[in-house]
């Protein structure tokens, strides 16, 4: 999928690096995509770690042909008044996802997939322990299940990403984006990148037929 030179506006983060926001990703579609598009977000409630999970389908028509991303974001509730997660964890979560699923759409990639906004984010998180002072209180085991779940990518994985973003459908720019994000992505990231990768592989050899 090719996508219309675009020049996209960047917002500098703490670590000085340039990223593009969500919102700018999504505007990109809405005024200079040439083709069709839909974005579809499926989600999952995780009651014992007050945890979001959000699942966004990306679907790019163009020249006659259509290919599928996705993008997973996670959230945990907050019991602090006033801060985001404290009402629209759900919300959050699903912006990140559609995020990260335009990004693997090769949209918005100045700097990596994660956008201004998942950084933002990360950021604050670590300034909020470095001064020892979460978002919210979780308990023990609840946050022993979320360290499980954000287990980092295996070896196996990293490998298995490696071999199928040297198949000719994908990109330069998109083999690039991917690399780069790979060491600090999550083993269920990645497990969702490797099953999106083949299904990208399958649809791209069956045209060819």
């Amino acid at each position: 999928m090719k996508h219309t030179t675009h020049s996209f506006k960047t917002v500098a983060t703490k670590g000085g690096k340039q990223y593009v926001e969500v919102k700018d990703r999504l505007l990109y579609l809405a005024h200079h995509f040439e083709g069709e598009y839909s974005i579809e977000t499926d989600y999952r409630y995780f009651a014992s770690r007050k945890m979001w999970v959000v699942k966004a389908t990306v679907t790019l028509t163009q020249n006659e042909a259509t290919n599928t991303y996705t993008g997973l974001a996670q959230e945990l509730e907050s019991e602090k008044y006033g801060t985001v997660n404290n009402t629209s964890a759900l919300e959050n979560a699903e912006t990140s996802a559609v995020g990260r699923a335009l990004a693997m759409a090769g949209i918005g990639i100045e700097s990596g997939i994660a956008s201004a906004d998942e950084v933002r984010k990360a950021e604050s998180r670590a300034e909020r322990n470095k001064l020892g002072k979460p978002e919210g209180e979780v308990p023990k085991q609840a946050a022993s299940t979320e360290a499980a779940a954000l287990a980092v990518v295996t070896d196996e994985q990293k490998a298995e990403m490696t071999r199928l973003l040297t198949h000719e459908a994908f990109t330069e720019k998109q083999r690039a984006a991917a690399l780069a994000t790979l060491p600090t992505m999550s083993e269920p990231a990645a497990l969702q990148a490797i099953q999106t990768m083949k299904g990208r592989i399958t649809e791209h050899e069956s045209k060819k037929a």
